[in-house]
């Protein structure tokens, strides 16, 4: 039986998972019953995003002695966190924010050219840019050594440091995601995407300074990817409706449309 602190470490990785365990589930509802750009992506992240909780729950349930016999396959499966999540999921939060500009200006014109021609041709290069900036990431997280860390008995393995290609992804999300949070503020009033965004700030530190880090991250890792995942969906006007006296009638509802969150209720249902 493992120590105390090991228990608190195990129990708050189980309250993370469950997080991006829900959030993967909203994600997966929305995109079934509508298959848009906008609901891909964030099932891309929410992907991203649930393989790395569940890879550090995993490795810490493992008892010692497992990991005292194939650091290797672990060191392994830590790395694989990083090249899913950070090089490959992580970038699909800049394609939300490009829909998201979009979006008012669908039927009208910017700079002589339709909305529509300048949405094209702003993924295309996204489309691009996210390519080139996951390769070079995942060029130096697949080859850079890695350390270990140890944080309320939760064992795991980390970069030695983040290299300048490896901290790219961050960087340009959550610099574009300031940008966007603060015009959103401005426009609707609403704090929701400032506030997940400087929780993203703070869980992930570490992954944007070369050298300082918090062995905690881990355990605010997942919540803060929840909360901006959720903070991304109140921008698209995607809800999640519940009574919460029967979680089971739990509906994702969308403008013009809505669908039973758990597989239980069969079907969409239309406003």
């Amino acid at each position: 039986m493992g120590s105390g602190d090991e228990l608190a470490g195990q129990g708050l990785l189980g309250l993370a998972s469950a997080a991006a365990a829900a959030v993967l589930l909203v994600a997966w509802q929305l995109h079934a019953r509508r298959a848009t750009l906008e609901h891909a992506v964030l099932l891309c992240f929410a992907l991203g995003q649930a393989y790395s909780s569940a890879t550090l729950l995993v490795g810490g349930l493992l008892p010692l002695r497992a990991v005292y016999e194939r650091p290797d396959l672990l060191e392994m499966m830590h790395r694989s966190r990083y090249l899913i999540f950070d090089c490959a999921a992580l970038p699909c939060v800049i394609w939300v924010l490009v829909l998201l500009f979009f979006r008012p200006l669908e039927t009208g014109q910017l700079f002589g050219f339709s909305a529509q021609t300048l949405r094209t041709c702003a993924l295309s290069v996204l489309a691009v840019v996210h390519l080139v900036v996951s390769c070079l990431a995942a060029g130096d997280c697949a080859k850079y050594p890695f350390s270990t860390e140890n944080c309320l008995g939760i064992l795991y393995w980390r970069p030695a440091r983040f290299t300048p290609r490896m901290r790219y992804p961050w960087l340009f999300v959550t610099r574009s995601l300031w940008v966007l949070a603060a015009y959103h503020c401005y426009t609707k009033g609403s704090l929701s995407l400032l506030l997940a965004t400087a929780g993203i700030r703070l869980a992930f530190h570490g992954h944007m300074s070369q050298w300082q880090h918090w062995s905690w991250e881990i355990f605010a890792q997942p919540l803060a990817s929840a909360a901006l995942f959720t903070a991304l969906m109140w921008a698209l006007e995607v809800t999640v409706r519940c009574d919460w006296r029967a979680l089971s009638q739990c509906v994702v509802a969308w403008p013009g449309g809505a669908t039973a969150l758990f597989s239980g209720m069969q079907g969409g249902l239309r406003f």
